[in-house]
C-alpha cells in the first residue's frame, strides 16, 4: 500500500491513525522492551518492578502503596539481588499536591483554549510563535508558564 504522507519513525499523522497497522511497541514483548521501574518515596530509589505473584500478595512491591510506611523500604530487596537505581541530587515528593489540588490544576490548565496542529492533534500554545524556515522568532505573544506553574516551581 502506498504511503500518502511522509510519516517516518513513531510519529504519525492522522491519516496513519486511521488505518490499523501494527506498531514496534505493539509488537514487542514486555521483556523484550525496556525494565521498568517502581520509585519509592521513603529510600528514593527506583526497584526493577517484580512481575511474581508472591512478591504481590506478600507487599514486596517497590512503589510502597499497599503498606505505605517506610518499613515496606525493607522489603524491597531481602536476598540482595533486586536492581535498583539511586537518584543522587534529584529530590522526587510523593503526594506533593493533595487530590483536590490536583484537580484544581488540571481544571485550570484545561481552561487554556486548544488549538489544531497541522497534524490534526489539538495542543495548548505556551511558548513563542517560531518560524524555523525564516529561523524568526516572535515574543510578542509570550507569556511564559502559566502562573500556576510557578508556584509549584517555587514551592
Amino acid at each position: 500500500m502506498e504511503k500518502t504522507c511522509g510519516c517516518k519513525g513513531i510519529r504519525s499523522c492522522i491519516l496513519c491513525e486511521k488505518q490499523e497497522k501494527p506498531t514496534k511497541q505493539q509488537n514487542c514483548q514486555k521483556s523484550d522492551c525496556v525494565d521498568i521501574y517502581d520509585f519509592c518515596c521513603h529510600c528514593g530509589k527506583a526497584w526493577l518492578q517484580s512481575s511474581q505473584k508472591s512478591d504481590i500478595d506478600e507487599g514486596k512491591l517497590s512503589n510502597c502503596e499497599i503498606i505505605a510506611t517506610p518499613q515496606c523500604c525493607e522489603s524491597h530487596d531481602e536476598q540482595g539481588t533486586r536492581k535498583f537505581i539511586h537518584f543522587p541530587g534529584i529530590h522526587i515528593y510523593c503526594d506533593f499536591i493533595s487530590e483536590t489540588e490536583e484537580r484544581r490544576v488540571c481544571d485550570k490548565i484545561y481552561e487554556t483554549p486548544f488549538c489544531l496542529s497541522q497534524s490534526g492533534r489539538r495542543k495548548q500554545d505556551y511558548g513563542p510563535k517560531v518560524n524555523f524556515k525564516k529561523k524568526k522568532l516572535k515574543l510578542a505573544e509570550f507569556t511564559g508558564l502559566q502562573n500556576l506553574a510557578k508556584t509549584y516551581m517555587t514551592e
